[in-house]
């Protein structure tokens, strides 16, 4: 009798290739690069909705720059800096996240993020981006902060809003901003490349 070729089940087949995928992922999440983590620091993230009224007149505001070297990953909850920021000195940020509920504001390119830095020895103050007038001041202790002698701890969240009138030249503006905020807690960033700015 003449030799029968033997026949690989398919099944083995299969095995084979999925084995192969198992190998070649657990390969590159044990060697991809892991980013440099930065110092620890208490991160409030607060997302500000303002409003100009009337809206017929164009505010000047500063929302932050063009490109922003702060970034935040909601569902990763990763705070992203670029490696050539210094945060030796800092403690605290206010992660500041800018939305316009009116026309009524003149600003140059915008990411609408603004981080506020509570630097060790220093105050921490959360400003308006139209005058830079003091809204509110911060005081951390540990991973809680305390605004207007209320305390947050981690994972709080809670609103705010401040009302204020701005002079212009073409007359009296009403300025309305409702933050909400959430204490994120003590975390590291991750520092990430220096990216162009274009």
């Amino acid at each position: 009798m003449a030799n029968e070729e033997r026949r690989v089940p398919g099944y083995v087949f299969v095995l084979a290739l999925i084995l192969t995928g198992v190998l070649v992922a657990i390969a590159v999440v044990v060697l991809r690069p892991t980013m440099p983590l930065g110092p620890d620091v208490l991160l409030i993230r607060a997302t500000d909705t303002i409003r100009a009224s009337p809206d017929s007149t164009a505010v000047p505001a500063d929302f932050g720059p063009k490109c922003s070297k702060w970034s935040w990953n909601d569902r990763r909850g990763v705070l992203a800096v670029e490696s050539d920021v210094e945060l030796a000195a800092v403690e605290g940020v206010v992660f500041q996240q800018f939305v316009l509920a009116s026309q009524g504001f003149a600003y140059n390119a915008s990411e609408f993020v603004r981080p506020v830095l509570k630097l060790s020895g220093s105050g921490w103050i959360l400003t308006s981006p139209v005058d830079q007038r003091s809204l509110a001041p911060l005081v951390q202790s540990g991973e809680n902060v305390t605004i207007n002698g209320q305390t947050y701890g981690p994972g709080a969240t809670w609103t705010m809003q401040f009302s204020y009138d701005v002079i212009t030249a073409r007359g009296t503006v009403s300025i309305l901003e409702e933050i909400t905020f959430r204490n994120e807690g003590i975390l590291r960033p991750h520092l990430v490349p220096t990216q162009v700015c274009v």
